[in-house]
């Protein structure tokens, strides 16, 4: 994580977007945290298998799905559930991973997404890490023509969302029901509905 963003941030890193198996990339980061889900007594469930191909890099999605997935069972105390599906449209598929923690109120959002930075009191459990890993999930997705965005409330749970183009150049939105309540991390720029950086203006 250090190293690829010490190149996004030097503009050297290089992406190599086609037809990816959306499916496929998705049921393998599942297998990759399965483990640490159950060393957790967290209960992960996967609904993954009606998710279309996308136009992306097939490295850097594996990135941002496991970034999500490993942040929602960290995050997430032991008899908690974590879940990840797949929601698409005409445009674009959108990566859900919803977790049933503490959640957290609107300061702590608007922290999210720097390098380096952590919700320090999110949650009880220790947190070892940089803090990176949501802040190059933001940059991939960034450099895909994509969206990343997280809702969360104190009490409720958190719920991230990536979104990905099906076709090459097409312009994706967010999901219905997270509009409104999301926080975007990623730029408005080159997508057709320009949304603001919280999209409670919808």
């Amino acid at each position: 994580d250090v190293l690829d963003m010490a190149k996004i941030e030097a503009g050297t890193l290089e992406l190599e977007p086609r037809r990816i198996e959306l499916e496929k990339i998705l049921q393998e980061c599942v297998r990759l945290v399965a483990k640490r889900a159950a060393d957790g007594g967290v209960r992960l469930t996967a609904s993954v298998s009606h998710a279309p191909a996308v136009w992306a890099d097939g490295r850097a999605v594996k990135q941002v799905a496991l970034n999500l997935l490993s942040n929602a069972v960290k995050f997430t105390e032991n008899g908690g559930e974590v879940a990840i599906t797949a929601e698409a449209d005409l445009d674009g598929v959108t990566i859900v991973v919803a977790d049933s923690g503490s959640g957290m109120d609107k300061d702590q959002l608007e922290r999210l997404g720097a390098p380096f930075s952590q919700v320090s009191d999110h949650f009880a459990k220790d947190r070892a890490g940089a803090g990176l890993g949501l802040a190059l999930s933001k940059a991939l997705i960034d450099m895909q023509g994509g969206i990343l965005a997280i809702a969360s409330q104190p009490g409720k749970g958190t719920v991230a969302c990536a979104t990905l183009p099906r076709r090459k150049d097409a312009k994706v939105r967010l999901p219905q029901f997270m509009r409104g309540e999301a926080r975007i991390l990623t730029a408005p720029l080159h997508r057709g509905d320009h949304q603001p950086t919280t999209a409670a203006a919808e």
